[in-house]
């Protein structure tokens, strides 16, 4: 059996965010295939259930196998407020603009030599003022937030919405990807509701769900999903959603819930185990769970997972925090592995957190 420091054992960062080694554990589960097969583009789950972990191993993904990927993040958000719209149609097509922007800006940034000013001009004849900044980068000194703002959201320049959106707009995003013979590009928005967020819960509804519409539009309508956008959101304001914005009705086939069965949890911590100790691949997931819990064969393993797994609330997190409680119990007691006692004793703090 595998020889393991149980007093210095660690499995990884219970959040993605923080998770350096993401890749080398990463599981696959639930509707993650549809997800990347572009099936499905909204992802909801209480917090700890794993969403900003498949965020990331997303990016990486994009990142490791040289793909356009766009990662939208706080420095990019705002609020509600900041648009000057109150109806959820003007909020949608404002959102519509602003993230046609993004792309517009990326594409720029990343082939300078491709997408440029007269190409732009060829195809919109020059009746879209923002393309023709996002096509200078050298030039722009304020952020996209900032420009996307001043051209898309500003009362008096209202006129420059619906050259953006133009039919026009797409061939320049699609030309671009045939030019640069890329597939697709992906934008990836984590958190949903901070990063574009209301002054109240009501407010932040309203602007999520007309973000949700926005990117509908865009991915599967305007680009026919060669531009494909993510979001992910956490389950409480997905439930003030479907209470409060029927209209998303159309949207609920996109939608992947996240729930982990027992066949996920275990291959998640037979993966975290067989990278904490160094083990070999391809071994029963069992053996990995040998050698880290106190259980003699195959049986006692199914035993111990059933009584570790029914503890677990929400997924990956709450599985991490509660091994790790029983690993420091049995440490405190001189074990060499955990057994179910470690974890049984672990329960009233862990209950408690």
């Amino acid at each position: 059996m595998t020889e393991i420091a149980l007093a210095t054992l660690s499995l990884g960062p219970l959040d993605g965010d923080d998770d350096p080694n993401l890749r080398e554990y990463f599981v696959p589960f639930g509707n993650f295939d549809q997800l990347l097969n572009k099936s499905l583009f909204l992802v909801v789950g209480p917090k700890g259930t794993g969403k900003s972990a498949i965020k990331k191993h997303l990016l990486e993904l994009r990142i490791g196998n040289d793909r356009d990927v766009i990662d939208l993040d706080d420095q990019l958000g705002f609020s509600l407020n900041d648009i000057n719209a109150s109806s959820p149609n003007e909020i949608k097509h404002r959102m519509k603009g602003y993230l046609v922007a993004l792309i517009l800006n990326h594409l720029a940034e990343s082939n300078p030599g491709i997408l440029n000013e007269s190409k732009v001009r060829e195809i919109t004849a020059g009746e879209a003022p923002l393309l023709h900044k996002l096509v200078k980068p050298l030039k722009i000194k304020a952020t996209i937030v900032e420009y996307a703002m001043s051209d898309l959201f500003s009362r008096e320049k209202r006129s420059n919405l619906p050259q953006l959106l133009d039919e026009s707009t797409k061939h320049v995003v699609l030309d671009t990807l045939d030019e640069v013979d890329a597939d697709d590009i992906w934008l990836l928005v984590d958190d949903l509701d901070t990063v574009f967020s209301g002054d109240d819960e009501e407010s932040t509804v309203k602007f999520v769900a007309a973000i949700i519409s926005a990117a509908s539009d865009i991915s599967i309508q305007m680009f026919e999903k060669r531009v494909w956008i993510v979001l992910f959101l956490r389950s409480e304001i997905f439930e003030e959603l479907k209470r409060k914005a029927p209209e998303l009705d159309k949207e609920m086939i996109y939608i992947w819930e996240i729930a982990w069965s027992r066949e996920a949890l275990t291959k998640f911590l037979a993966a975290r185990i067989r990278w904490a100790v160094h083990a070999t691949e391809r071994q029963p997931e069992y053996r990995y769970f040998q050698m880290m819990f106190d259980v003699a064969d195959e049986h006692d393993t199914t035993e111990l997972q059933t009584y570790l797994f029914e503890k677990v609330i929400n997924g990956p997190r709450d599985l991490l925090l509660l091994v790790d409680m029983a690993r420091r119990t049995a440490v405190g007691e001189g074990a060499e592995r955990i057994a179910l006692s470690h974890i049984s004793q672990s329960e009233v703090e862990y209950g408690q957190i």
